[in-house]
């Protein structure tokens, strides 16, 4: 069986113990991580995580407030960056369902953009 986690944040300060867990976790058969990043510098520490651990898999994207925090021309060069990666996928990309006060996207905007 192929085991594989399809959505983590491998970038995350959680993680920063990765040295340690990847192991414990291709004992337990874990083949692969993909680990999506968030914005520009989570893009690029998913990468850099990426070549450094044969088992992570890079997703790159926006998650959809961070896409919202940076200009169009940014954006436009992340997205012709993002295409020299050779990710596994696009990741953190859609819109934002998620609830609570910081959610620019509230009910208005999701109905919107339907």
């Amino acid at each position: 069986m192929l085991l594989t986690d399809i959505h983590a944040h491998l970038d995350f300060d959680e993680f920063k113990d990765l040295a340690e867990l990847i192991p414990k976790w291709k004992e337990a058969g874990l083949k692969a991580v993909i680990s999506n990043g968030v914005n520009i510098k989570s893009n690029r520490d998913t990468i850099r995580l990426a070549k450094k651990y044969d088992i992570v898999k890079p997703a790159l994207g926006f998650y959809p407030v961070h896409a919202i925090e940076i200009s169009e021309e940014n954006f436009d060069e992340e997205l012709a960056w993002i295409g020299k990666q050779d990710p596994i996928a696009l990741g953190e990309v859609g819109l934002d369902y998620s609830s609570g006060d910081d959610n620019p996207f509230g009910d208005e905007k999701k109905d919107e953009m339907k």
